[in-house]
């Protein structure tokens, strides 16, 4: 597991109002260098980062002697910030690409170069005091989609849970982080039917959807709790499988009561049982 951590050597008072807001550790593609923290200051004053240290790995690193979170507001800590030769950046992907941060509308909270190395699969971010008191930290250990980010569910006052990024973009640098799921978005399901005949040939279209980072499996069992068939192992996005009835051999099932068992996996898990019916 890799770990990054943030120490701040300010007053104690200020610890309780820098949280972690938001994480890019699976990068757009291959683009190591697009790896990303965010800081969120929910006083009413500037916070200077000039006395955080930053530890990723075997790499310490002291931030930009300028870098500082607004108040009420957001900064980024950036593997990579900008690139004048066309290499990828965080300025290239998340602004307007002329090699320098600030001199552009969308670009319009501040951001540093930050030294980081972030594990796709797990990791952990803390953020302590000089003394070692850890006063806020992210954990992860589920791999998010390209370009998805993790984001903590509120920051006024600071959450403890997260979730992956909902926003159509993927993340949400510099901005309000996007709406956590609800139950109802994770899994969506569709039936055409829940009465199929097998003597007039009739099957039962079933419609997926799920959130990036998750997977859906679906599978059919009689009421004793046996599996006839997998209909679906552990795919993600949008989709369409039928079934007409047959296990997983092809033979025709007998009539009667069976179970369509769906189960979401991600940075949430749930299941859902809906009853089918198989008539003579």
């Amino acid at each position: 597991m890799k770990i990054i951590c943030l120490i701040l050597l300010l007053p104690v008072s200020l610890f309780a109002q820098a949280v972690i807001s938001e994480v890019l550790y699976n990068e757009p593609g291959s683009q190591t260098l697009l790896e990303w923290v965010e800081i969120y200051n929910s006083t009413d004053s500037t916070i200077d980062l000039t006395h955080f240290l930053f530890i990723s790995e075997d790499d310490t690193a002291h931030l930009s002697p300028d870098a500082y979170v607004p108040a009420n507001s957001y900064a980024i800590l950036a593997r990579h910030l900008s690139a004048l030769d066309g290499s990828a950046s965080f300025e290239g992907y998340w602004g307007d690409s002329s090699g320098y941060w600030g001199d552009h509308h969308n670009e319009n909270y501040p951001a540093f170069n930050a030294r980081m190395n972030l594990s796709n699969a797990s990791g952990a971010i803390y953020l302590l005091r000089e003394n070692g008191d850890i006063v806020d930290q992210c954990v992860w250990s589920t791999a998010a989609g390209d370009g998805q980010s993790l984001e903590r569910d509120g920051v006024d006052p600071p959450s403890g849970s997260w979730h992956l990024s909902t926003d159509p973009d993927g993340s949400t640098p510099g901005r309000v982080n996007s709406p956590k799921e609800t139950q109802s978005d994770i899994e969506t399901l569709t039936l055409s039917t829940r009465l199929i005949s097998q003597s007039k040939g009739e099957a039962l279209d079933i419609d997926y959807s799920v959130p990036a980072g998750s997977s859906i499996t679906l599978g059919i069992f009689d009421d004793s709790g046996r599996k006839q068939i997998a209909l679906i192992d552990k795919l993600s996005g949008k989709g369409q499988v039928s079934w007409d009835g047959r296990s997983s051999d092809g033979k025709e099932l007998s009539p009667g009561v069976y179970l369509l068992l769906s189960t979401i996996s991600g940075s949430e898990t749930s299941s859902k049982c809906i009853p089918v019916v198989i008539a003579p």
